[in-house]
C-alpha cells in the first residue's frame, strides 16, 4: 500500500484551488508529480477521495476525476472513488469534551443535503470505476451521531478519526474486491 496526500489538495484536479482565499498552486504540481508515480507504478488498485469542498458543480467536479481517471484507465489501472464523508457541524472531540455529562447527542450533526454522490456515480459509470457513498456508514435520515458504538467518529470537524476508520474497515473490503475485478 502506497499513500499519496498532501493537505488541503483534492485528488481530482481542479483547476482553482485555494487556501485562506489564496492561491494554493502547489496542488496542481504535486497532484502531477503523483499521477506520473502512480502510472509508473502500476498498482493493482487505486483509491481516489476528496473533500466535497473543492465544487459543487457537476461539470467541474467530471473534468477533475476525469484528468486523473483517463490516464489511469488508458494505463490499465484500475480505480474505486470514495465519496465524501459527511461533514459534522462542529469540531466533535471538543464538543464532547463541554458536555461531559449530557447525552454525546449533543454534539450530532444534521443530516446535510448536500451529496455529491449523484454526481461521483456518473463518473464512475463513465470510466468504469466502482463508487463508495459511505454516508449511512456515519448517519441515519435524519442526523450523523458525534459517537458510534462507543466510538468517538471525527478527530476534529471535518476528518475521522482512527479507530472509527478502523471500524469501517470490513465495510470497505468488499469494495476493494469489485474494483480489483472491474475492467476500468
Amino acid at each position: 500500500v502506497v499513500e499519496y496526500t498532501m493537505s488541503a489538495c483534492p485528488a481530482p484536479a481542479f483547476l482553482k484551488i485555494t487556501i485562506n482565499k489564496k492561491p494554493f498552486p502547489q496542488c496542481i504540481s504535486y497532484r502531477n508529480t503523483t499521477l506520473t508515480e502512480i502510472l509508473a507504478l502500476k498498482p493493482n488498485l487505486v483509491m481516489l477521495s476528496n473533500s466535497r469542498a473543492y465544487s459543487v458543480i457537476s461539470q467541474e467536479i467530471e473534468e477533475a476525476y476525469s484528468y486523473i481517471l483517463k490516464p489511469m484507465s488508458d494505463a490499465g489501472i484500475k480505480s474505486i472513488i470514495i465519496s465524501d464523508t459527511p461533514r459534522p457541524k462542529e469540531d466533535i472531540p471538543q464538543c464532547l469534551s463541554l458536555h461531559l455529562t449530557d447525552s454525546s447527542s449533543s454534539c450530532d450533526s444534521p443530516f446535510n443535503s448536500y451529496d455529491p454522490y449523484p454526481t461521483l456515480q456518473s463518473i464512475g459509470k463513465q470510466w468504469n470505476v466502482p463508487v463508495i457513498n459511505p454516508t449511512n456508514w456515519f448517519c441515519t435520515a435524519i442526523d450523523c451521531p458525534a459517537v458510534v458504538n462507543q466510538i468517538i467518529v471525527y478527530r476534529d470537524n471535518s476528518h475521522i478519526s482512527t479507530a472509527f476508520a478502523k471500524s469501517l474497515s470490513e465495510k470497505i473490503y468488499p469494495y476493494i474486491e469489485v474494483g480489483l475485478r472491474s475492467k476500468n
